[in-house]
């Protein structure tokens, strides 16, 4: 089992990744984000790419209109 230390870590390092990821789609701009299968990420924050840590830096990011070169496309099999 991980500890309290390793699962604040391994989340900071999710959004790490996720921040550069988007940097780098940014200093490669225009650039197209597909996200397959959005509905199998998770809504809370402790794993590699969630949907809470994805929808946090885009609303975060969109303030300061610096994604605006940058289109996500998220797509699902499952219908609504």
């Amino acid at each position: 089992m991980m500890n309290a230390l390793t699962m604040d870590m391994m989340s900071e390092i999710d959004r790490f990744y996720i921040t550069l990821q988007f940097e780098l789609a940014k200093v490669m701009s225009p650039y197209i984000i597909w996200i397959p299968n959005i509905h199998d990420l998770d809504m809370n924050e402790a794993n590699y790419l969630s949907l809470g840590l994805l929808v946090n830096y885009l609303s975060k990011d969109c303030e300061r209109c610096s994604t605006r070169n940058i289109l996500v496309i998220a797509s699902t099999h499952i219908p609504q």
